[in-house]
């Protein structure tokens, strides 16, 4: 196939490069790339993962987050006919906690037809961006745990897995969790760092539904614990 990535260099697409390597892929990196790009490709599949990422940093640049995300998905939309993937996030279900999570809602409602978005829960690895949670986490440099949130956590592999096992079969779906199905309670991963309160921009929870991609052979391997155990005890 003739597949165009956007956001290759990031966290999901750098691994998702290596995965479809026997494909012929063609690369945009950042969304602001997007904005003013040519875009005149004749490709099979787009898989759209460009995006300004993080919550907190939304926070204090809201419209850059969501212009940006909004935008760059929009022309993404607008000019391919062909299937789309594209990423959106778990933090849609309370769209208005944040602008992160707000223009990934936006680009939900503005998505066409053929586009299927896929809501990453929290993905991980032992290497991402180092401002990352579980880039903190594997480094036991968490000084604080927000009280009583749980969180579904996903590896870097089992979300190539489920990428790759969309991209072969077509499916007329609107939009996907991706996650394992379960939730772990922060406060046992780090015993030792604060609790503290909730904010308004921080959800209790997320938790992916994977019924739907049960169906069609997606079954998470990487267990969390199990992970975080073996990459910790390791640096001891």
């Amino acid at each position: 196939m003739k597949i165009l990535i956007t956001g290759h260099k990031g966290f999901i697409g750098s691994h998702l490069c290596k995965a479809l390597s026997n494909h012929k892929l063609i690369k945009i990196d950042k969304p602001t790339n997007l904005l003013n790009c040519n875009l005149n490709y004749k490709v099979d599949l787009v898989i759209h993962l460009a995006a300004i990422p993080g919550v907190r940093y939304s926070l204090k640049h809201p419209i850059k987050t969501i212009f940006n995300n909004v935008v760059s998905s929009y022309r993404i939309f607008k000019h391919f006919k062909c299937r789309i993937l594209y990423a959106s996030s778990s933090t849609v279900y309370e769209p208005y906690r944040n602008p992160y999570a707000f223009s990934k809602w936006i680009v939900e409602k503005i998505a066409p037809a053929n586009a299927m978005g896929l809501r990453f829960h929290t993905v991980y690895n032992k290497k991402e961006r180092p401002e990352m949670f579980c880039s903190k986490l594997f480094s036991n440099k968490i000084t604080y745990i927000v009280k009583d949130t749980k969180r579904d956590f996903v590896h870097i592999s089992d979300v190539i897995q489920c990428i790759k096992l969309l991209i072969k079969h077509n499916i007329n779906k609107k939009t996907v969790d991706v996650g394992t199905g379960k939730t772990i309670l922060l406060e046992k991963l780090v015993k030792n760092a604060k609790l503290i309160k909730r904010k308004f921009y921080d959800r209790k929870q997320n938790k992916a539904d994977i019924r739907f991609l049960k169906k069609i052979g997606y079954k998470p391997k990487i267990n969390f614990i199990n992970y975080f155990n073996k990459v910790t005890s390791s640096k001891k």
